[in-house]
């Protein structure tokens, strides 16, 4: 519960109150009571001179720097990043299930797009949702492992690879891929042996590959790259709009 005191007030009248509510505030239902300092003499219903409210707050972490997620939440940058260094070769690793990073329009830029095995975001877990993000100049964009997450309305540049959807029964919706023009410079890849991802309503452009398919590599027999469905997608400007890395 949150306190406020009011001054003296007459009778029927209304006092506009604001105030700041600083620190964290767990997740949940609050409730603000607003009191009068001082009971007006004339006033005769003493036992009336509160007035509350309830608030609900969702609470929501703000990431600063590179880090790995391992507690369930809401999560979003608070300021754009510029990394140099970075942990296990992800900038934001997310372990946890459930998990929703909401990016708000900042970004994550690297130090230049090369392979080199990094990662802006890199999902191994369920359940988990990457959005409204900026990424650019690093090796992948948004790498995804695991069981039923979402990659929605990223925008993300100058790449060795944009983003590779690894795991099961996925989705990447509404996100744009483009200038990935270094070494391999693909936009969109599946391989590894993955299936039931929903790939639909993105722009791949203007990079080496748009969408490259395949390589049934690690004991994966052919074919490895079964049962995805793409629908709405723009696929234009590339070198190569879609290959078959496997050569079939």
């Amino acid at each position: 519960k949150c306190f406020i005191l009011i001054p003296e007030i007459n009778a029927g009248s209304l006092a506009n109150v604001a105030f700041e509510w600083n620190g964290t505030t767990p997740t949940g239902t609050h409730t603000i009571i607003a009191s009068v300092a001082t009971f007006n003499s004339l006033e005769r219903d003493y036992n009336n001179n509160d007035a509350n409210t309830t608030i609900t707050v969702n609470s929501e972490n703000l990431i600063s720097s590179c880090q790995v997620i391992t507690v369930s939440g809401s999560y979003s940058l608070s300021n754009n990043l510029t990394i140099t260094t970075l942990q296990n070769n992800n900038c934001i690793e997310i372990q946890a299930n459930n998990v929703v990073f909401d990016c708000k329009g900042k970004s994550i830029k690297g130090s230049g797009a090369a392979w080199a095995g990094t990662n802006a975001f890199f999902i191994s877990s369920n359940n988990s949702v990457i959005k409204n993000c900026v990424l650019s100049d690093m090796g992948r964009g948004v790498a995804t492992g695991g069981v039923n997450n979402l990659v929605l309305s990223n925008t993300i540049y100058n790449m060795w690879e944009g983003i590779n959807a690894a795991g099961y029964y996925s989705t990447y919706e509404n996100n744009t891929v483009f200038d990935n023009r270094v070494s391999e410079g693909r936009a969109f890849t599946i391989w590894w042996g993955p299936s039931g991802h929903i790939v639909r309503g993105n722009k791949f452009t203007n990079s080496n590959y748009g969408i490259d398919l395949g390589f049934c590599g690690g004991g994966n027999p052919f074919p490895c790259i079964t049962n995805h469905t793409f629908y709405n997608n723009y696929i234009a400007g590339n070198t190569v709009n879609a290959r078959d890395f496997a050569g079939y």
